[in-house]
């Protein structure tokens, strides 16, 4: 986690090549350590709790322990975190198609740039025709249809 990801993602996607599977994997695996330290800790503290001495009391294998008792107690974290990563993930892939290790412009998920166009005010179309090379954050970018 200390180490940054865009060094890491960028060659990788480089030489696995630019596929939205590629991308998403990658990302992923950037993500991963994040979740695995989640899981982890709350695994800890699940077992010692009290429901799941008395199912191990009742008899309880540890498979059984796993799925009916830890595995719903641990997904209200996991699933919380899900939602703040792909808060992030979003933007990350968004840095990657503007330091163009992302998806070529032909095969971009964000559409077709004509509707784009049609939807911008008069005002808006004037300052993106002359201003086309005007930098904006990732973010920003990815609702203008990254370009």
């Amino acid at each position: 986690m200390a180490f940054p990801w865009i060094l890491f993602v960028i060659p990788v996607v480089v030489a696995l090549g630019t596929t939205a599977l590629t991308i998403v994997l990658t990302v992923g695996v950037v993500y991963f350590p994040r979740f695995a330290r989640l899981v982890r800790g709350t695994v800890l503290v699940l077992k010692d709790q009290e429901f799941v001495l008395a199912s191990r009391c009742c008899g309880a294998n540890d498979l059984r322990i796993a799925t009916r008792h830890v595995l719903p107690n641990a997904m209200t974290p996991i699933l919380v975190l899900v939602t703040l990563a792909m808060g992030i993930a979003i933007p990350d892939r968004g840095r990657l198609e503007l330091s163009g290790s992302g998806h070529p412009a032909a095969n971009r998920d964000l559409g077709d740039d004509a509707p784009a166009r049609a939807e911008l005010s008069g005002a808006g179309a004037l300052v993106r025709r002359r201003a086309r090379r005007v930098h904006f954050s990732p973010g920003a970018r990815l609702e203008h249809g990254g370009r």
